[in-house]
Order: C-alpha cells, then sequence, then structure tokens
C-alpha cells in the first residue's frame, strides 16, 4: 500500500470537520426541540436525528478517506454536492455567514477528492 497523498488527508480532514459540524448542529437542535418552544416538535426532531446520523456517517466517510478505501470517495462527493446546494441556499438568504465558509469548504474538498494524487490513490488497483 503506498503513502496516502496530502490532497486525500485534507480531503478527509474537510469531511471530518462537516462532520463534527453536523453533529453539533443535530445537538444543538435536538436541545432546542425536547427544552426549547419549536413551531413544530416532531419536525426539529426528525432534523435534529438526519443531523447527528448523517454526521456520524460522515465521520466514517472521513475515516474511509484516511485509510484509502475505494468505497469512502463517492459518498464524500456527494456530501460535498449536497453541501454546495446549502450554501448556495444560505446564501440566497443573505446568510453569508454560514454560506461563505461552507461554499469554500465543499468547494475546496471536492477540488481535494477529484484531484489526481487522491483519485489515484483511491483507485490505484482498478486499472
Amino acid at each position: 500500500m503506498s503513502a496516502r497523498p496530502r490532497t486525500l488527508t485534507a480531503a478527509a480532514g474537510l469531511e471530518a470537520a462537516e462532520g463534527v459540524a453536523a453533529i453539533v448542529f443535530g445537538l444543538f437542535v435536538g436541545w432546542e426541540a425536547l427544552f426549547g418552544e419549536p413551531l413544530e416538535t416532531g419536525g426539529a426532531i426528525a432534523v435534529a436525528m438526519i443531523g447527528l446520523l448523517g454526521g456520524v456517517g460522515m465521520l466514517a466517510v472521513a475515516r474511509g478517506l484516511l485509510r484509502m478505501r475505494r468505497w469512502g470517495g463517492a459518498p464524500a462527493l456527494v456530501t460535498q454536492l449536497l453541501a454546495i446546494f446549502l450554501a448556495w441556499n444560505l446564501l440566497r438568504s443573505d446568510q453569508y455567514g454560514y454560506g461563505l465558509p461552507l461554499a469554500a469548504g465543499a468547494l475546496a474538498a471536492a477540488a481535494l477528492l477529484l484531484s489526481r494524487p487522491s483519485t489515484q490513490a483511491l483507485y490505484q488497483d482498478s486499472r
């Protein structure tokens, strides 16, 4: 097994950071659903669960990237596409403080994932 390229390590780091952010968001929404005054408790709990499960999934994908597992590439790229979509909607609603960092991180992670060293490391034996 060859050495892991820095581009793949950086992409895994960004994926992990997004996973941690999703978990924190899920915990916040869950706390507000249970102890705050949400407009709809059921919807808030559903969003909290999606955030928590999605964050755990992103951490698993980041671990797969660090171990240079082929299966980690596709879900990591899908995560970035969804993050770009979310960032676009945040920017359209004038929430630049959330949208700009999310867009920058997602674009950087996608570029790192699609770089030649990353794709060669993930798919080196598929030729």
